[in-house]
């Protein structure tokens, strides 16, 4: 039985029990204190928190990652950071004797599972779960403690007891005559299903008071059952769901394949390897596929390290010192689990070209860190020597660290050169360093995301806010209702008095709230005597649409009769730029590829902005290209069509879909000749009406990712006109000038993590008074850190300038010059705004990137 049929089966089967059937959310939770959704309940969170109402049962396959585990993948058999969690709910209907009578129904019956090779395990307190499961037959259960067997969210609130069941693989396996479910690192038994019962509220005193409505999370891997209904005893032996060993083999890697089983010989060494790469390819497949991006922070770093640990393991076995993991996603993408996988398929070009760009990166980043690592071997072993005698000579911990977050040099090929060289690595300064790292990671990923949904849900059940009409399609005016007024704090008012800033909620209104990149609609509400101009409008969870508005005249309450006026000359603009973002999407994937996909965008009155996945800059005749395609198109003044599908239905119609979107059971769908998206915002009636279009600005954001910057019609019209004020001939002359008299140059540029954008021109040859030319004509534009170096009279010079922005932040060009000399060798000082010095070699542009945005995080 492959994979796909027992996904089907077990939906199939909760379906027709009265189960809501649900697709998978995102890998991306909408909980921002989480990294990854990691169990099938966490989309279902407020439902079992009684703060969002729905259906009584439900039932889903979730896409799962845990990254707690990594250490962990490849030397164990059932192991993943990736996997896919089949789960039923029940939120206050049926309890533990339907729970576990579907559980064991669905193994015995629908899989045809044998009895006598399940056990199960029960909470050693839980009388009525292990009496239930004896009705069942003869079935082997095995009491066990809180730590194993009692589920809770957290210190205090729902938790209970809970169930698992095991899979059987025979006492030759096991460690000993006591062997039983529960025993770390025993082979025998496989946990394929948990069942947890949330019967409890635990109070701060630790008091368990009983849920008035308890209920059922249930979570069973897809990989571990369908390797128990395969008979395989490793969930990498399942050809359906992972990479094929003879897929593995043919990278002509050094492993000893067994023959006649068709997979590595039991006792290769390097199996561990070969485990860890069709995990991690999985799991970066997926991440691509819904829109994270290889970065230095969160979700992000997740994904780079995962992908360089596939690649470090690779050239373990010694595999060519060339992008490999991008040919084994595409294989992966194709095998019979996944070739329906909407996402995947979606994105199948993107995936490769996101995976192969971060491996020729790590590739590159080895040899310079490489480099880095020789010279640390030669400063240890010739200043140690003339300390000690007799031992070995130790490497720094917290260097090698820094060798891994600037250059991404694994520990793990830093020890085995330190062997090899008779050397030992202070492991203990690694770690501590590393888990200082850590710490800032994990601050940056705290937050009160998850609290404030919570309050606003219960701010809409509590004032019946979740029936709010949006008519701002068809009029941007509308008799409609005050249903609330909220101070800032979202606590509810009697009324709004004069200059008071506040939220107000309507029965219907025709403002759009900020979603899908268009930014929240602006203009009035009027009532009999008073009036309130509405700034923004948001909708921070599904239903609730909040506007805020000072109120210029009179006084607002709710119950209050109103006309709702969205301001034309915002409106307008905005729905012009949501259109022609779409034909700019479009026009990209068809002159430069169907791997680029939007990444991002802002919407707005003035300008758009697109970010979009693609790995090299496009240059100024691919620009002019895409350009006209998309001032054709408007001039054929195509007209829109647009209509209301399920998602399911407009997936299957070809309309894209957007990762980091949040879609509902239903979406709208918007067609402009060839461009068909899945889209909420609003738009032209046809695309003559969006005017001539510029491309304002294309450059770098991420690594992988690039924006262009756009306008069109009156607000090109008004742009251009900006221009012309805001840069008069003299210092554009100056610039022009300096730039000339410099030559070309190789210009790296981007934005960090944090949000700084940084530009590096690196010239063959110059004189330090060029460089300060340019660097003053460039610092009044660019809002960021720019830095131009040349030869000069056999030397490397460079300057460093600071945009005043970044100065009052904090930011200082002395101090970043001073930094960097230390990095790269040379000297180096100067002003908060601008800053020179020398390098005493000649530093390689990437190189120069790198030690830069080492210091500007």
């Amino acid at each position: 039985m492959q994979a796909q049929e027992i996904r089907k089966k077990f939906l199939d089967y909760f379906e027709q029990r009265q189960h809501r059937v649900y697709p998978s959310a995102s890998l991306i939770p909408a909980d921002p204190t989480l990294l990854f959704n990691s169990a099938g309940m966490v989309p279902f969170k407020n439902r079992f928190l009684g703060v969002e109402k729905g259906p009584p049962r439900a039932t889903s396959v979730q896409l799962c990652m845990r990254t707690t585990d990594i250490d962990r993948v490849g030397f164990t058999k059932r192991h993943l950071t990736f996997f896919e969690m089949l789960g039923n709910f029940s939120f206050g209907d049926y309890f533990k004797t339907e729970a576990i009578g579907f559980a064991w129904e669905f193994l015995t019956k629908e899989l045809g599972l044998p009895k006598d090779k399940l056990w199960t395990t029960v909470y050693k307190e839980d009388d009525q779960a292990e009496n239930l499961w004896k009705k069942h037959g003869p079935v082997k259960i095995i009491p066990l403690g809180e730590d194993s067997n009692f589920w809770s969210m957290g210190p205090t609130g729902p938790c209970g007891p809970c169930s698992e069941i095991y899979w059987d693989f025979g006492a030759d396996k096991g460690c000993g005559p006591d062997c039983n479910p529960g025993h770390d690192n025993c082979e025998r038994f496989l946990e394929i299903w948990n069942l947890v019962f949330m019967q409890f509220d635990r109070q701060t005193d630790g008091r368990l008071v009983s849920l008035a409505k308890p209920c059922i999370d249930t979570g069973m891997g897809l990989e571990r059952i369908t390797a128990v209904v395969q008979g395989k005893e490793s969930i990498f032996d399942v050809g359906d769901l992972f990479l094929s060993h003879a897929t593995l083999a043919s990278l002509g890697c050094l492993v000893m394949f067994d023959i006649a089983k068709n997979k590595p010989a039991a006792d290769d060494p390097h199996v561990k390897e070969l485990r860890i790469i069709q995990d991690h390819v999985r799991s970066a497949s997926f991440l691509v596929s819904q829109g994270v991006l290889p970065s230095n922070e969160g979700k992000g770093y997740i994904l780079r390290r995962l992908i360089r640990r596939a690649l470090s393991h690779g050239m373990k076995l010694r595999i060519d010192k060339e992008p490999f993991l991008w040919n084994l996603a595409k294989t992966f993408m194709t095998l019979p689990a996944f070739k329906n996988h909407v996402d995947l398929q979606e994105r199948y070009d993107m995936v490769q070209e996101v995976i192969k760009t971060e491996e020729k990166k790590f590739l590159e980043t080895l040899e310079r860190g490489k480099k880095f690592m020789d010279e640390l071997i030669k400063e240890v072993v010739e200043d140690q020597i003339k300390k000690t005698s007799g031992r070995k000579f130790e490497l720094p911990g917290d260097k090698l660290f820094y060798l891994y977050e600037t250059y991404g040099y694994p520990l793990e090929l830093a020890r085995e050169i330190a062997k090899e060289q008779g050397l030992d690595i202070n492991e203990a300064d690694f770690q501590a360093a590393e888990e200082k790292a850590k710490d800032i990671a994990r601050k940056g990923w705290k937050g009160s995301g998850a609290e404030s949904e919570a309050k606003y849900i219960e701010l809409r059940e509590k004032l019946k806010l979740d029936k709010v009409a949006f008519t701002g399609y068809e009029a941007l005016s509308a008799k409609t209702q005050i249903t609330a007024v909220l101070d800032l704090s979202l606590n509810p008012l009697r009324e709004a008095v004069e200059n008071q800033e506040v939220y107000i909620a309507l029965s219907q209104t025709p403002f759009y709230p900020e979603g899908g990149g268009q930014i929240g609609d602006r203009g009035s509400i009027n009532g009999t005597n008073a009036t309130a101009e509405v700034t923004d409008t948001q909708t921070p969870i599904a239903g609730l649409i909040l506007h805020k508005a000072k109120v210029s005249k009179g006084k607002l309450a709710p119950n209050e009769p109103v006309e709702a006026r969205v301001e034309q000359s915002w409106r307008m603009p905005t729905s012009r730029h949501h259109s022609a973002t779409h034909l700019l999407h479009w026009a990209l994937r068809k002159l430069v590829g169907h791997h680029v996909t939007q990444a991002g965008s802002n919407v707005g009155p003035d300008k758009f902005r697109l970010d979009f996945t693609h790995g090299n800059s496009l240059k100024g005749a691919a620009l002019q290209e895409i350009e006209a395609l998309v001032n054709e198109t408007i001039k054929a003044d195509l007209k829109r069509e647009r209509k209301e599908l399920t998602l399911e239905e407009a997936r299957q119609s070809g309309a894209m879909t957007l990762f980091n979107e949040k879609y509902g059971e239903k979406v709208f769908v918007v067609r402009f000749g060839e461009s068909f998206e899945a889209c909420g915002g609003t738009h032209v009636l046809s695309t003559g009406q969006i005017g001539p279009l510029k491309i304002l600005k294309e450059s770098s954001v991420a690594a992988g990712v690039r924006r262009i910057e756009a306008a069109s019609g009156d607000a090109l019209k008004m742009w251009e006109d900006k221009q012309k004020i805001q840069q008069p001939a003299a210092p554009k002359k100056e610039k022009e000038a300096a730039t000339v008299a410099l030559g070309e140059a190789k210009t790296l540029e981007g934005k960090t993590p944090q949000g700084i954008a940084y530009k590096i021109q690196v010239f063959s040859q110059g004189d330090s008074q060029q460089l300060r030319n340019l660097n003053d004509q460039e610092r009044k534009s660019f809002e960021g850190v720019i830095l131009q170096s040349a030869a000069i009279n056999g030397k490397t010079g460079f300057v460093i300038g600071v945009h005043e922005n970044l100065i009052r932040k904090g930011l200082a060009a002395g101090n970043l010059a001073k930094q960097l000399a230390q990095k790269l060798g040379g000297s180096a000082g100067g002003r908060p705004d601008f800053a020179q010095g020398g390098f005493a070699s000649n530093p390689a542009p990437k190189d120069i990137e790198t030690a830069l945005l080492a210091i500007l995080q």
